[in-house]
């Protein structure tokens, strides 16, 4: 998994200095120009962000991880690995490089211009081109659909049995849904669990979503934005991905949702259905992909196969697809009678 902070500390003139620190304006990271005292620092720890800056920070004990420290210079670096060079090459991508290596992730450049400037589109939505059957970005066979919900496997399938609840209308978030949408999304929670454990034994599971603000403002352009909820099989509760990431989760009541529709959130399910927990505060920083990171590692998935813009998966994505249409045949007459109603249109051309 990633590490999503650290402290990296630029070596070298002033003058040069001065002159790299602007460009390096990642969301993930805050950039501190003068000294800083040990509130300060763990204020930008906590909100799960690095720091850069050009001093060593006094009283950093309790903080874990060493510091990365990265010599700047006009020239060529005889003595250190981690080294800018500002007379060769792109600054950023010098920088950025530096981190990858140390296998930190600081978020992306506040100028990618691959951003989308206002609410995505619905003709350019992979999920309602799938629903209406029209071509889309990869083949999803819809397995489910009750009267607001689909379900698919998703992309990105590094373990089977992972499915994605996607509302048919196309909304940013569960936040924006309706009362009616969000008390039968808990029934369509309910009948994946049944089928998960009916295909694979599996009783427990971990669910999430990653919320999008209400506009889709500052989303990266191949990001999904119509709103997905994860159900994956996982033994990792809320209370430990806070443990793991240091990322603080407010405890909500599942009916209070929308008052969280503004912003982007992370959002888990807690162990029943009255307790769910978000971070929705705009100065943490949640990694793109991250709780698939964790489910990734508990699985013991290495490197970045997480990633499914990178790794889609998509021979266990199919096998997925054929598992639960599988179950649903082979045990029709004993499946709930809900199941049945959501599953026949689908068991039709199996």
């Amino acid at each position: 998994m990633k590490k999503t902070r650290n402290m990296i500390i630029l070596i070298g003139s002033a003058d040069l200095i001065g002159k790299v620190l602007p460009e390096l304006d990642f969301k993930g990271s805050v950039i501190v120009k003068d000294p800083i005292t040990y509130d300060s620092a763990k204020a930008i720890f906590d909100n799960n962000k690095s720091i850069i800056c050009s001093s060593e920070i006094p009283g950093v004990e309790w903080f874990h991880e060493n510091p990365i420290h990265i010599e700047v210079s006009d020239g060529p670096s005889f003595v250190f690995q981690n080294h800018i060079n500002t007379r060769v090459g792109n600054i950023t991508a010098q920088f950025q490089d530096i981190v990858n290596r140390h296998n930190l992730d600081i978020g992306d450049h506040r100028s990618n211009s691959s951003g989308l400037n206002g609410a995505p589109s619905i003709k350019d939505c992979s999920y309602c081109k799938t629903f209406n059957g029209k071509p889309s970005d990869y083949h999803h066979a819809i397995l489910y659909k009750s009267k607001y919900f689909y379900i698919m496997a998703t992309v990105g399938q590094f373990v089977p049995g992972y499915l994605l609840i996607i509302p048919e209308r196309h909304k940013m978030s569960m936040a924006e849904l309706t009362d009616d949408e969000r008390s039968e999304f808990l029934d369509v929670l309910d009948d994946m669990k049944y089928m998960l454990n009916l295909m694979y034994g599996y009783n427990s599971f971990l669910v999430w979503e990653n919320g999008t603000g209400n506009s889709g403002k500052g989303k990266a352009k191949d990001s999904v934005v119509h709103s997905h909820v994860h159900i994956a099989p996982s033994h990792l509760t809320a209370e430990e991905v806070t443990k793991i990431s240091g990322i603080n989760l407010d405890k909500i009541c599942y009916a209070d949702l929308p008052k969280y529709n503004m912003h982007s959130y992370l959002l888990i399910a807690g162990k029943n259905y009255d307790e769910w927990f978000i971070n929705n505060k705009p100065d943490v920083y949640i990694p793109r992909q991250f709780i698939r990171q964790l489910v990734a590692e508990e699985h013991g998935i290495t490197g970045d196969a997480w990633n499914w813009r990178i790794y889609p998966f998509l021979d266990l994505m199919h096998k997925t697809e054929i598992d639960f249409l599988t179950a649903a045949k082979e045990n029709w007459h004993t499946l709930p009678d809900r199941i049945k109603q959501y599953t026949k249109d689908y068991l039709i051309d199996y």
